[in-house]
């Protein structure tokens, strides 16, 4: 299992919006336990929902200003 960190440069973004990360193909896939999955937004746990059979992590974001923002998804 491992972390994975992305830094954006969003913008704000309205509140209840998502983003979509999707994950290169992998044979054996990154998902392996959809119930270990956690995402982070600078640090602040947010809600996901991972798909395994696709490697796709569906991301509610918060309303705030997303400038400079870490995107952290654990336990891949």
């Amino acid at each position: 299992m491992f972390d994975l960190t992305i830094n954006t440069m969003l913008t704000t973004v309205t509140a209840n919006y998502y983003l979509l990360v999707t994950l290169p193909t992998y044979d054996v896939g990154f998902i392996r336990d959809e119930n270990t999955i956690g995402c982070n937004i600078n640090t602040v746990g947010v809600y996901c929902i991972p798909f395994s059979g696709v490697d796709w992590i569906l991301i509610n974001v918060p309303s705030y200003n997303l400038a400079t923002t870490s995107i952290e998804i654990k336990n891949l």
